[in-house]
């Protein structure tokens, strides 16, 4: 059922084919519970998938946009594009693509590495995994944001919550856009979005370190019962 669901999510979204690697060695029980899993997801994905597969992928497909110059309210993949610049100019979109790409690919890889196979531990995974895609993401949107809400529900934490409060200023953007300010809000504006939670998020890793003061006042939201530890694999 899992693989099932996963398939007609990533069929719809795409995204969420990033969580296979995870349900797979959730289900990995047997070889062949682990192979329904994973037919259990590539038959709907490949059904959804296929009107777009046959129809316009050129220069006009939104996949093909965003794959190659979408870029809005973004923070980290910012910084990263402004890096890519110096070192490839003329093709700076992909390669910080490409760099986004293998950062999530390495988060994936660890995740799965690190993965216990418990309910508890696939949350954590998917929480990380979907974390990561979207604090790098070249469009950071506030409806991308719910893919997280969720997951939060099951596993809150107050960096990744503090997006709720933040994130509305974008639409600040489009009075500013109107003003020919556009700028003001895209390099300087979207800090206060996100600078406050890569600080917390920061802060919510360095509290679940080895080497952290256990005297010292803890900002995370209150843990649920069991082994359930996002701090230490983020």
């Amino acid at each position: 059922t899992g693989g099932l669901l996963l398939g007609l999510a990533a069929g719809a979204k795409v995204w969420p084919v990033l969580w296979l690697p995870l349900l797979q060695r959730h289900g990995w029980t047997t070889w062949r519970r682990g192979i329904g899993v994973t037919i259990a997801f590539a038959i709907p994905a490949a059904v959804l998938a296929l009107p777009i597969l046959l129809g316009r992928l050129d220069a006009g497909s939104g996949f093909t946009a965003y794959a190659q110059r979408w870029q809005m309210n973004d923070s980290a993949y910012l910084l990263i594009h402004e890096g890519a610049k110096l070192l490839w100019p003329d093709h700076a979109q992909v390669l910080a693509r490409l760099i986004v790409a293998a950062v999530l690919l390495s988060v994936m890889a660890f995740c799965v590495r690190r993965f216990r196979p418990t309910f508890d531990g696939l949350v954590v995974g998917v929480t990380i995994i979907t974390a990561t895609l979207f604090l790098l993401s070249p469009t950071q949107f506030p409806w991308y944001y719910l893919w997280l809400l969720p997951l939060l529900a099951l596993r809150p934490m107050w960096s990744l919550l503090a997006l709720t409060v933040t994130l509305p200023l974008y639409y600040l953007r489009f009075p500013m856009d109107a003003m020919g300010h556009a700028a003001w809000f895209d390099y300087g504006i979207v800090w206060i979005e996100f600078v406050p939670v890569w600080l917390l998020l920061a802060w919510e890793t360095w509290r679940r370190s080895p080497n952290a003061d256990p005297s010292a006042s803890r900002l995370l939201a209150p843990e649920p019962s069991g082994d359930l530890h996002v701090g230490t694999q983020t």
